[in-house]
């Protein structure tokens, strides 16, 4: 299911969570793991510059380490609404 996500993100121009959940859709027994989702969140920000996806743990973890690579101080507040 990650490659097809990640396939409708590049070539279809949908976003992260409109791919996911149209995948979900077609099949709702995927559930790609943390990793993927973490590397499919890079990706997408890779391409537009942000992700749509918000998964407060992933997103989190997500930011600390693109931080942590480009060198930068921030502090990750996840919005709980």
């Amino acid at each position: 299911s990650s490659i097809v996500i990640a396939y409708l993100v590049r070539y279809r121009d949908m976003t992260l969570k409109d791919a996911h959940e149209w995948v979900k859709a077609c099949r709702p027994r995927i559930e790609p793991n943390r990793s993927f989702i973490m590397e499919l969140m890079r990706y997408e920000i890779e391409l537009r510059g942000e992700s749509s996806y918000v998964d407060d743990d992933v997103y989190s973890s997500l930011v600390r380490n693109i931080m942590d690579i480009m060198d930068v101080d921030v502090d990750v507040n996840v919005d709980e609404s």
